[in-house]
Parts: structure tokens; sequence; C-alpha cells
């Protein structure tokens, strides 16, 4: 009884680093569920280990946000081949960089993503009859 007791404490004890490590690696491009399943199936060490070699999310976020300040400073400038360029740089890093978001931040980014593609029809759309006339 006491053997079983013990068991399922360690258990519980190892499911809570594995969920700490999960919610460390949640704030990196690696994201929860990679972390948990890593700490759950070799260790809780060897999980945090993979997090803290995992890009910051921070990082990432200002690879996105430099081109897409540059694409509306394009677009302002009135340089819309330029900013169709920065859009789709910008667009290149929203969708690689960001793999394992939760609920909310995964809907914003595809919003933002969809946004960011209807800008470019309508430069591109600019840019064509601009050619044409």
């Amino acid at each position: 009884m006491l053997s079983i007791l013990l068991l399922l404490l360690s258990l519980l004890y190892w499911v809570i680093l594995c969920v700490l490590a999960g919610q460390a690696g949640e704030k990196r491009q690696i994201g929860f569920w990679p972390s948990f399943l890593i700490s759950f199936f070799f260790s809780p060490l060897f999980g945090l280990i993979f997090v803290a070699l995992s890009p910051s999310l921070s990082e990432e976020v200002h690879r996105f946000k430099i081109h897409y300040e540059l694409a509306q400073r394009e677009e302002f400038k009135g340089n819309p081949t330029k900013a169709i360029d920065e859009y789709q740089n910008a667009l290149f890093y929203l969708q690689r960089d960001y793999p394992h978001l939760s609920g909310t931040l995964e809907a914003d980014r595809q919003r933002k993503c969809l946004e960011i593609k209807r800008t470019i029809a309508s430069l591109q759309e600019v840019t064509a009859s601009t050619w044409q006339n």
C-alpha cells in the first residue's frame, strides 16, 4: 500500500515538473506540448534544456514587426512594389516562426496573416492598374 502511494506521488511530482517545463516552453518557439512531451518521456531536466535552446518568441516578433513596419512605410511613401515585398517578408516570418501558439494567439496570428494577404492583393491591383495606364 505504501509503495503504491509512493509511486503515485512520484508520478504526480514528475507530471508537475513536466507541466512546469511545458509552461516555460510556451514562451519559446518550441511551445508547450513538445516541451511537455520531451520532459515526460525523457526527464524534466532534459525538457528544460530543450526549452533553453529554443529561440524566444520575443526575438521572433521583432523580425515580423520590422518587415511589417517597413511595408507600411513603403506603402505610405507610395512605393507599392517595395511595400508588397516587405509585406511578403512579414508574412513569411509570421507563418514560419509561430508553429505552437495557443488558441487566441493562434487566431490573432491567422487574422494578421489574412490581413497581410489582403493588403498584398490590393497593392498588386494598384500596381497592375498603374502598368495598364
